[in-house]
């Protein structure tokens, strides 16, 4: 009977970024269908909205009384000559931005703009939690290392330990 190696078996980890990668491009193709579809569904209904105008504008009382707007007439008639999937796909492409909804230069925009307005002072107050936080946690390491420690010489090593400005632990 075959056996598999256990040594060849998938991560667990590997399987849960696959996993996660799988939940991704699935959502990303939903959503890229969905827009094409919408975008297909807008250009039939444009179209049957041109198809009066389009009427209208073979008409030559009309098309003289709309001399200054003759180029909707234009417009109209050149609209009847695209293919109808073609205009869906050039949506989507369009619309489709590496960064998901919003392009990446907009993000970046945005981004900077709240750095530079509410989130200076966050950047401000993370570095100086960044800079105390080892001040207040390697006393209570040490002496977390010193009560946990099994055997006299190594309680010996842990009191003669120096941290910078901390000086000896004297206890």
């Amino acid at each position: 009977m075959y056996r598999p190696d256990p040594r060849h078996a998938a991560h667990p980890l590997g399987l849960a970024a696959l996993a996660l990668a799988g939940v991704y491009v699935t959502g990303f193709l939903v959503t890229r269908v969905h827009m094409f579809q919408s975008a297909f569904a807008s250009e039939q209904q444009q179209r049957e909205n041109d198809q009066w105008l389009l009427a209208q504008c073979a008409d030559d009382a009309f098309y003289h009384n709309m001399r200054h707007h003759s180029d909707i007439c234009e417009q109209v008639s050149q609209g009847g000559f695209r293919s109808t999937w073609l205009s869906a796909v050039d949506h989507v492409v369009r619309h489709t931005h590496a960064c998901g909804y919003q392009s990446c230069v907009s993000i970046v925009e945005d981004t900077l703009s709240w750095v530079l307005g509410r989130g200076l002072l966050f950047g401000v107050g993370a570095l100086v939690l960044l800079v105390l936080a080892p001040t207040l946690t390697l006393p209570l390491m040490r002496l977390h290392m010193l009560h946990s420690a099994k055997y006299p010489e190594e309680a010996d090593r842990i009191r003669t330990l120096r941290y910078a400005a901390l000086g000896p632990l004297d206890t």
